[in-house]
């Protein structure tokens, strides 16, 4: 799809878009635009909505430009406009998914004699012919490009590629010179070969200016700020999961009872559901009352029903019968059975936090769970809390680049730098935020709500687990504030749970406090 030029006036930039721009890199867009013209065209949505090419338009806009070149995607609902904001904003660079903004940044910033040099070519005169290169890209061989350029040797750009491809949406141009040496695009070129594509769009630009024109594509690129601008989204994506039932118990629910008795050798299997013993056991070594704190499916609480415990689900992003898509009632009814045993003074034996805080994207949100689950516990209580480390594959392959194990999904994935080992996947459809924790970072956050936090790592797994007692005191007004905010979470759509003042009803009536 070509683009075509279009009132800037028609556009309206996306309040969701997640970068944030400098001074610093806005100068250089500017730069790039009065010295190159339009090698990229801005994308936006049928109604003028911008999805990729905030800052060009900005620039554009200080420069006095009438026309912009312009590609029109779909319309599509917010979330999904969120999600192709970020895809093409990673689409554009060719660079790999371990290198921050921060550090292109820099690089480009210490290019400084090269950047004195772009300054001294002339302007091109906005609004003319000769300012839209992007107009006259022409369709290429991908075979006579893929001969005379060496493919992307990373999954993660080539991945973005795909996405655009899979969510029905235009390709960017690759950037060339005269002849034929791609300067931003070897990605998309690459994702084109393996489609067997016959042609690209392609877009000439002057051999001479080919490395000043390759640094500002590939190194120009701003910080996000998506913990600020996806706030919301953040918190209710990270939860979906379309996941088989398991009929099992996983790690959390078992691990700590079989390192207690099964210190070395092979421990697959030391556990199993149809053997009473083990059953016994378990009940002896977790109690008869728990809690699964953030259930999932609820599987896991079905299957110690079946065992004759007495389990409690919580799960305030309870999913659907189409086990991808929340359901609030579903949700708000499952909370109310909750909140009547929160009422009713349970002593809870054990409360499991099967991989909470891997999804849980911001540190303010896993410190109020922790001060409500500190609040659920007494002297006798247990609280059993499992998350995928940073010692995991799957955070290698994260920020390695490479892949270990095979974990071919790790590479749709990048880190984010608002807090460590953060990483944002499932960019195109629904992005989602999942944490990676140390073994020392994990303990600092389960004593945040107890005393005594013992933790251990799994070595299969990769995961790091707490085993935590002594609750600390409760702290009035943290635990409202915990229930204000987990008992209100946010839902697809503008929904949200809504329960905040029975879930402090609830616990005023349980700890005999008003809240």
């Amino acid at each position: 799809m070509k683009p075509v030029l279009t009132p800037i006036d028609e556009l309206s930039p996306s309040a969701y878009n997640p970068r944030k721009a400098d001074a610093e890199r806005l100068d250089l867009v500017e730069l790039s635009l009065r010295k190159f013209g339009w090698l990229l065209p801005i994308y936006a949505d049928v109604n003028g909505e911008i999805l990729s090419g905030h800052q060009r338009h900005l620039i554009a806009q200080r420069l006095g430009a009438w026309m912009v070149p312009v590609v029109r995607v779909p319309f599509f609902k917010v979330d999904r406009r969120m999600g192709i904001n970020v895809l093409y904003n990673r689409a554009t660079n060719d660079m790999y998914k371990t290198r921050s903004t921060k550090e292109l940044k820099n690089e480009l910033l210490d290019r400084i004699d090269e950047i004195n040099q772009i300054k001294t070519l002339p302007d091109i005169p906005v609004d003319t012919p000769e300012w839209y290169p992007v107009l006259n890209q022409k369709p290429v061989a991908t075979l006579r490009l893929a001969k005379l350029n060496e493919r992307w040797p990373e999954a993660h750009a080539v991945q973005m590629a795909s996405y655009i491809k899979s969510n029905g949406l235009p390709q960017l141009p690759v950037i060339c010179t005269p002849d034929y040496k791609v300067l931003n695009g070897r990605a998309r070129l690459t994702f084109a070969i393996q489609e067997n594509y016959d042609t690209v769009n392609v877009v000439f630009v002057n051999e001479k200016h080919a490395t000043h024109i390759q640094a500002m594509l590939n190194l120009l690129t701003m910080d996000y700020n998506i913990q600020e601008r996806y706030e919301d989204l953040l918190r209710y994506n990270s939860f979906r999961r379309k996941n088989q039932r398991q009929t099992t118990l996983s790690t959390v629910f078992v691990e700590d009872l079989i390192r207690h008795y099964i210190n070395t050798g092979n421990r697959v299997g030391a556990f199993q559901l149809e053997n009473e013993k083990h059953v016994d056991m378990w009940k002896k070594y977790y109690g008869n009352h728990v809690i699964d704190f953030g259930a999932g499916l609820c599987d896991k609480t079905e299957i110690l029903c079946g065992l004759g415990v007495d389990a409690v689900a919580f799960e305030p992003f309870f999913l659907g019968k189409d086990n991808e898509n929340i359901d609030t009632e579903g949700a708000r009814k499952l909370t109310a059975k909750f909140l009547e045993r929160v009422a009713d003074k349970t002593e809870w034996d054990s409360i499991f936090i099967s991989h909470v805080f891997n999804s849980v994207p911001f540190l303010q949100d896993r410190l109020h769970i922790m001060a409500i689950v500190s609040a659920l516990s007494s002297s006798n209580t247990k609280c059993h809390a499992v998350a995928v480390s940073s010692e995991s594959d799957r955070w290698y392959n994260h920020t390695r680049g490479d892949l270990k194990k095979s974990h071919d999904t790790s590479s749709r994935g990048f880190t984010l730098d608002y807090e460590p080992r953060v990483v944002l996947s499932d960019i195109a459809l629904k992005p989602k935020v999942q944490k990676f924790h140390t073994e020392i970072e994990f303990k600092e956050l389960m004593h945040h709500g107890f005393k005594t936090v013992d933790t251990f790592m799994t070595a299969k797994s990769g995961c790091v687990q707490a085993v935590a007692e002594n609750p600390k005191p409760v702290d009035i007004d943290k635990l409202r504030d915990a229930l204000e905010f987990e008992f209100n979470v946010p839902h697809p759509e503008g929904k949200r749970l809504n329960m905040a003042e029975e879930a402090k009803a609830a616990f005023s009536e349980r700890l005999g406090i008003k809240l």
